[in-house]
């Protein structure tokens, strides 16, 4: 990079990212077109987000284990919309994965968007993110699953039925890539408008 800085940002890194994230697509098993790298979880977020085209009456749902970082941002763009922003109570400590499904379940019916911690941070709880989803779908909400944790330490799976509409993941965390590096994947419908 130092002896051509040029070549290097205008050769070189555009096949390296796109090497490395077909490398990386096929370990998470997801499809490589719509992965790219950003610098963290939070920085993958905040591109879905502020893509977004909410409008006023727009309901986006969330839980009270979302990240704090996250939340703030919610409440931007819901702000900057007139959408509302609803931050549903999950119980803790909880009796079953089934009870925390239902929960969020429960409040899906006419909401636009859904962002879903797959492993909270605060509690280190995981989600029942694959039921979630699923019923996300049913409803017609469109979903972003927050997987800053799950790389590394909990397999990566997308049932047909199960697949969200954006999802990010921390490499810096247990795959231990350098710090700065996260990848934000785009499902096809969506590449388009994700800036």
């Amino acid at each position: 990079m130092e002896r051509n800085p040029v070549r290097f940002m205008d050769v070189v890194l555009p096949s390296g990212l796109r090497d490395s994230a077909a490398e990386v697509s096929d370990w998470l098993g997801i499809d490589p077109a719509g992965t790219a790298f950003v610098a963290n979880a939070t920085d993958g977020i905040n591109a879905v987000l502020r893509s977004l085209d909410l409008e006023a009456g727009d309901r986006v749902v969330t839980t009270s284990w979302v990240y704090g970082a996250i939340e703030q941002t919610l409440r931007f763009v819901c702000e900057r919309a007139g959408a509302q922003l609803e931050i549903v109570p999950l119980p803790f400590p909880c009796s079953s994965a089934d009870e925390l499904a239902q929960t969020v379940c429960d409040r899906l019916e006419g909401a636009r968007f859904l962002v879903l911690d797959a492993i909270a941070s605060k509690p280190a709880v995981r989600l029942p993110v694959e039921r979630i989803l699923a019923e996300a779908r049913r409803c017609g909400v469109q979903t972003l699953v927050d997987g800053a944790h799950v790389p590394g330490q909990t397999p990566l799976c997308f049932r047909e039925d199960a697949q969200p509409d954006f999802w990010v993941g921390n490499l810096h965390k247990w795959c231990f890539a350098p710090k700065g590096c996260a990848v934000l994947w785009v499902a096809e419908p969506h590449r388009e408008r994700v800036h």
